[in-house]
């Protein structure tokens, strides 16, 4: 350190800037930035490292630090009404949960959660117990609170007293946390971290487009993470304020006049949930005249129907058939055909789906299938029958299984008998009895694969049970 100070000095000597040349001077200007980021690097390292003192004590710094934030808190704190949080949230930090305490604050958003985050920071960076996935929670909730790219700024310092002194110091008496007194900068940047930090189902690819786009929706519907599940979110409702609405639609595409040609890179899928909850609190009013709108780009449409679905506003078949009647890219018709599994009344596509089910792409054919997989219309028996009598394709017999007609369950009840018949390979009795026993409410096996023998067995008993109560 004594020699750096030194280096400073000796380019310091020159009387006055008035005797060097320009060149002089601008060499001497790079200099000194270049020996003021090595300062800052030197002394994010000492803090560092003095971090990692086996007695664990503040510093001078690091305690003039933590003073000036605990007096802005003190102050900011005598100003909220409903204190609760706040101390619950001082309370989980204090032992060592800040996932809950940042909940609660975010849920609160009162100003006096940016100085008790800051507080954190400095504390545990300073007892080496600040770990990479929780600087990254506190920062993501300084930027969803403030609207700043805290973030960035982070990121120059690294240090979580730098960063106090150049970031917060500068801004602690003018900063809000209510998004509606926000600049509509910063509530852009809240809608990027909250549409940044969701998950984008991307996983799932490795069995193929209409595997993934199966999976993409299942996720969305049925999914863990789902708010009404339990799963973890990367938001809080509080935080989905009215003013976020047209910026979130704004950032997956949409325009009031029209995409005119325009469209985005991949749909949104991770904006569904965040749109049916803001929906289903009524800051999302526009949605459905967006979904059904011809003139977007079949990203927007295809999220804004999702969303609506999942805010139990039911699956608009029509919408859906628009979009796959001029939909070119492979993906968003698969994840548009997956979306009408979820409709309770598919007779409105039925003459779509019995055309699609002879689409030249394999992809395509699969994922209609899958679409009728809950509540196949009784009218698409005859094609189905067809498609099982020409191949036998385990995911039809599942179809023809979901018709739940007497006729259905009567093919099936051939279909294994000539099955049985045949003795062919494991896997098609297999199939067929596990289609027979879905379409009749009955359980002869189980999950697993087994001996032929064992199957024959079971399809014996199945076929017996059924000439005696099928007409029951």
């Amino acid at each position: 350190m004594t020699t750096f100070l030194a280096t400073v000095m000796t380019l310091l000597i020159p009387a006055s800037a008035g005797q060097l040349t320009t060149t002089d001077r601008g060499k001497l200007l790079e200099r000194i930035g270049a020996l003021e980021a090595d300062l800052v690097r030197i002394t994010r390292e000492l803090e560092e490292l003095r971090g990692q003192l086996t007695d664990k004590k503040p510093l001078p710094k690091q305690v003039k630090w933590l003073q000036a934030l605990d007096e802005t808190y003190q102050r900011l704190f005598a100003e909220v009404l409903d204190q609760e949080s706040l101390v619950a949230a001082g309370k989980a930090f204090d032992r060592g949960e800040p996932a809950v305490a940042l909940r609660l604050l975010r849920t609160g958003r009162h100003r006096a959660a940016v100085p008790l985050i800051l507080k954190d920071m400095v504390r545990r960076q300073s007892q080496g117990k600040l770990a990479k996935d929780e600087l990254k929670d506190h920062l993501l909730a300084l930027a969803v609170l403030t609207g700043e790219d805290a973030e960035e700024a982070f990121a120059k310092v690294r240090v979580a007293g730098l960063f106090t002194q150049d970031w917060w110091l500068p801004r602690r008496d003018s900063f809000v946390t209510d998004i509606g007194k926000m600049s509509p900068a910063q509530v852009a940047h809240i809608a990027r971290r909250l549409r940044d930090a969701a998950p984008t189902h991307d996983g799932y690819k490795g069995n193929g487009p209409s595997y993934h786009a199966h999976a993409v929706l299942y996720s969305i519907f049925s999914g863990s993470e789902r708010p009404d599940r339990g799963g973890p979110q990367s938001w809080v409702p509080e935080e989905l304020h009215p003013a976020l609405g047209p910026v979130f639609l704004a950032q997956m595409g949409y325009r009031p006049e029209g995409a005119r040609g325009q469209d985005v890179a991949a749909v949104p899928y991770q904006l569904v949930h965040i749109l049916a909850e803001m929906r289903k609190e009524s800051a999302l009013p526009q949605l459905d005249k967006i979904a059904e709108d011809a003139s977007q780009n079949s990203a927007v449409r295809l999220v804004c129907l999702l969303a609506l679905a999942s805010a139990k506003e039911g699956v608009r078949v029509p919408a859906i058939l628009s979009i796959l009647a001029r939909e070119k890219k492979l993906d968003r018709r698969l994840a548009a055909l997956e979306v009408l599994y979820y409709a309770e009344d598919l007779e409105p596509a039925a003459d779509y789906l019995i055309e699609v089910l002879d689409d030249p792409n394999a992809e395509v054919r699969r994922s209609a299938l899958n679409a009728l997989g809950r509540n196949p219309p009784p009218r698409l028996f005859k094609r189905l029958h067809q498609m099982a009598e020409a191949k036998h394709d385990e995911k039809v017999l599942e179809t023809i299984a979901a018709i739940q007609t007497v006729q259905a369950r009567q093919f099936l009840a051939d279909y294994l008998a000539k099955t049985l018949n045949d003795r062919p390979k494991t896997e098609r009795i297999h199939d067929t009895l596990w289609a027979f026993q879905h379409a009749t409410n009955q359980s002869w096996i189980s999950a697993g694969r087994y001996q032929f023998d064992y199957y024959e067995k079971l399809a014996t008993k199945a076929l017996a049970w059924w000439k005696e109560n099928k007409d029951k």
